[in-house]
């Protein structure tokens, strides 16, 4: 099963609740649910000071009248932490969102060997890949908000990469179309092969924490091993004089086709690494769908 294929059962199940898999996986709790708790107290604590500060600096400001003023100096502490947060936020939603949906699926095989159920499910008439693919879509679904905020920064990569294409001598219409057209087929295969990496780490775990770490470090390695491979590829191109090494970070594998003063050149050996990549998918998938069936 490939990428499309993948996609579109993952589409399905999320969008069918009532499909029994999906109900039954949807009225479980969060693996996780445990250390909500200590993390709403946290939050709620972080608040509470954040505004007990601002009333203080409010309080400063009636009371004493001084050079520096107390909330001009609180402004310029918490803006800079405020902005470091939200480029944080961004950053991961625009350059490693395969971590996180690598976490997805993290939970969902190993919550059903725990309850000793797994074993029972797989002897159910209901093909092993529809098993796996629901699981992954209800893990995905719980993060509709994150994946849907990734997807729209992808439009800065895409434009930048569009950019520096459209200022080649060589550039086109057709040459554009065809680079957008490859950068969306890339990011659809990175988000199956970081949804199957979630399940695989899911699959040979044997608790939640350690499923969990599993699926970080695979995302991690995921977006490490691409972002290598783009820039040996590019150093092979042009030279690792002239890399953009932000360029390369940001857009990924698509930077390949603004690589060269030839974009065709860089186009053809995207094409490549993308056919690799589909490889990568069926073979992966293909290989947990016999370790599941054994």
């Amino acid at each position: 099963m490939g990428t499309y294929q993948i996609l579109l059962q993952l589409w399905k199940y999320a969008n069918s609740p009532r499909h029994p898999l999906v109900r039954f996986e949807l009225r479980r709790p969060l693996m996780w649910a445990g250390y909500m708790g200590p993390l709403r107290r946290a939050y709620g604590w972080t608040v509470r000071i954040a505004i007990g500060l601002l009333i203080v600096a409010v309080l400063m400001e009636l009371v004493i009248h001084s050079r520096v003023s107390f909330m001009l100096g609180m402004l310029m502490l918490m803006l800079p932490l405020a902005g470091v947060g939200l480029l944080a936020m961004v950053g991961l939603s625009m350059i490693g969102w395969q971590i996180p949906l690598a976490l997805a699926g993290s939970a969902m095989i190993v919550y059903e060997r725990s309850a000793r159920t797994w074993d029972i499910l797989l002897t159910t008439p209901i093909p092993h890949s529809d098993i796996l693919l629901a699981k992954l879509a209800v893990g995905l679904s719980r993060m509709q908000t994150f994946i849907t905020l990734s997807t729209l920064l992808q439009a800065i990569p895409l434009l930048s990469l569009l950019g520096t294409v459209n200022r080649a001598p060589n550039g086109s219409f057709w040459l554009t179309l065809a680079i957008s057209v490859l950068f969306v087929i890339d990011r659809a295969q990175q988000f199956a092969l970081a949804g199957l990496l979630g399940l695989l780490a899911s699959l040979l775990a044997d608790t939640w924490s350690v499923a969990a770490v599993g699926a970080i470090a695979l995302g991690a390695v995921l977006w490490l091993a691409r972002t290598v491979i783009t820039f040996g590829l590019t150093a092979a191109l042009i030279g690792e004089q002239a890399i953009d090494i932000g360029h390369i970070v940001v857009i990924g594998l698509p930077a390949l086709a603004g690589a060269t003063r030839y974009p065709w050149v860089g186009t053809l050996m995207l094409l490549a690494t993308l056919i690799a990549q589909e490889w990568i998918v069926r073979r992966l998938f293909a290989w947990m769908l016999g370790r599941v069936s054994r």
